[in-house]
């Protein structure tokens, strides 16, 4: 039996889990209320922390309650780490990766929280990716492959305060500008602790993309099979897990 198991029967108050997100923002002005929104009422995040130089976006991070750190938006390894060291300083347990275009499920903190607390950094293999304009598309990528098939996606990864400490709450190259998610995890691997896969059918995760902004990856090359995934043609369970999907869609219009 676990110490918190016991603690359950005995009816003794657990101290919260307390999670922070840390979002590096820039443009997607639409998409960020929503993003923000998602994990406060959803996820039940402690705090949002948002991380740009934009006028529009800060007005837009701050309205909608999130925590905003001034900083310019390259190189993105600098911005991200300015928003994990602003982090440090609200005395989380964990912190959630996450981008301004990733949605994760609602559960997905509750899923996770014996994970994070007993591997330190922990996410999951694949993604749904949600392409956002007249009509909606939708692909189950199941992830990498290859020399990365033991490597978890960026999004929703989670990592705890405690090995945050034993890499000064940087762990992103201040120099790069791109490679995140393999540059946490080199960055964790190298003071010996390595991520571990969460396997289990209640998280769902998902990468919202439209036509009127620039995503790192390109939604046609799902689409088309370039990088194998499988179509989904049934929309109802992604507008029952991610009904923001539609308030996107007509914030778009």
């Amino acid at each position: 039996m676990t110490y918190e198991e016991a603690n359950d029967d005995l009816h003794i108050p657990q101290k919260p889990f307390k999670v922070v997100a840390v979002i590096p923002v820039h443009e997607r002005l639409e998409l960020l209320p929503l993003t923000i929104g998602r994990l406060y009422k959803k996820n039940r995040v402690d705090t949002v922390i948002c991380v740009g130089d934009g006028i529009k976006e800060k007005a837009i991070c701050i309205e909608s309650g999130a925590m905003w750190v001034d900083h310019v938006n390259k190189p993105l390894g600098r911005k991200w780490n300015a928003g994990y060291l602003a982090a440090k300083s609200l005395h989380p347990d964990a912190v959630l990766y996450t981008g301004s275009s990733d949605w994760i499920s609602e559960d997905w903190i509750h899923v996770m929280k014996p994970h994070v607390q007993a591997h330190h950094i922990v996410g999951v293999a694949g993604c749904q990716f949600i392409d956002v304009r007249e009509r909606i598309r939708a692909v189950e990528w199941h992830g990498y492959t290859g020399d990365r098939e033991n490597e978890t996606i960026g999004i929703g990864r989670m990592i705890s305060a405690e090995l945050l400490d034993r890499i000064q709450w940087q762990p992103f190259d201040n120099i790069k500008d791109n490679s995140m998610d393999r540059c946490m995890k080199e960055k964790c691997e190298k003071i010996g602790v390595k991520e571990y896969f969460v396997r289990d059918e209640r998280l769902k995760a998902a990468s919202i993309s439209t036509n009127k902004w620039v995503n790192k990856h390109v939604f046609e090359h799902h689409w088309s099979g370039a990088i194998p995934s499988e179509k989904i043609f049934d929309k109802r369970f992604i507008i029952q897990q991610f009904p923001e999907v539609n308030d996107l869609l007509s914030a778009l219009k």
